[in-house]
């Protein structure tokens, strides 16, 4: 991937919960990335400059727009500038495409998919290039939210798994709302009855969260096929 430097605009904003924006971003030229990439943000504010990271969430298939999903930070950082009732009249500036390859360091016929919160952004972008892989004969996605209404593009994964009999989507709920709720706790408690044997697993979370699921799947003793994490605090 060419490493670009550009100014983009912002098209859309629209909340994906009470805690987390989808920012869709125009661009002056095609960025050129591929599934699992991000690109640094630059902002001026207060007579600062702002930079953070952010995961690109939106298909490949579409590059002359980025779609960025943001968790709302604490007051003066850069992703809490998001919610500002002006933020779609600030220009940015973008560098990337960047990152490890994720999509290509996936190979697979039998794919893990797990994100904690945020972290099911890179999925979402991830997933529609999987899916067309003709080799790739199932995939799992395992999505661990707070709530309900913290369960992040639900309706995504949930369309996609009624269209494609490879996919299977399972939702779980550390706190739901509703005491019925069948799949409780953290992705961790809900492993044990998978295979991954020679299977392509990717985790993307908060580190602690990230690295306990690896523990719990590699004391699992399966041999899998490769294992790639993405961590952020």
């Amino acid at each position: 991937m060419t490493i670009k430097r550009m100014t983009a605009n912002i098209g859309t904003v629209r909340d994906l919960s009470p805690t987390a924006r989808e920012v869709t971003l125009r661009l002056p030229e095609p960025l050129g990335f591929s599934p699992g990439a991000f690109v640094n943000v630059f902002m001026d504010a207060d007579g600062s400059r702002l930079r953070r990271a952010y995961s690109i969430s939106s298909d490949e298939n579409a590059q002359d727009t980025v779609t960025l999903s943001i968790r709302k930070g604490s007051p003066g950082g850069m992703s809490e500038r998001f919610w500002d009732e002006q933020i779609e009249r600030v220009p940015l500036e973008i560098m990337g495409p960047l990152g490890i390859n994720t999509a290509d360091k996936i190979t697979g016929s039998r794919i893990f998919l797990f994100g904690f919160g945020i972290g099911v952004s890179v999925i979402k972008g991830l997933l529609p290039h999987l899916l067309r892989r003709e080799n790739v004969t199932e995939i799992t996605v395992m999505i661990g939210s707070r709530n309900e209404k913290e369960s992040l593009y639900k309706g995504f994964f949930e369309e996609l798994a009624g269209r494609d009999p490879r996919l299977r989507v399972k939702i779980v709920l550390s706190q739901p709302l509703d005491a019925a709720y069948p799949f409780k706790g953290y992705l961790q408690y809900h492993v044990d009855d998978l295979d991954f044997s020679d299977a392509s697993v990717y985790i993307c979370g908060t580190k602690i969260a990230a690295e306990s699921l690896r523990e719990v799947i590699e004391k699992k003793g399966s041999a899998v096929r490769e294992f790639l994490l993405e961590a952020f605090d």
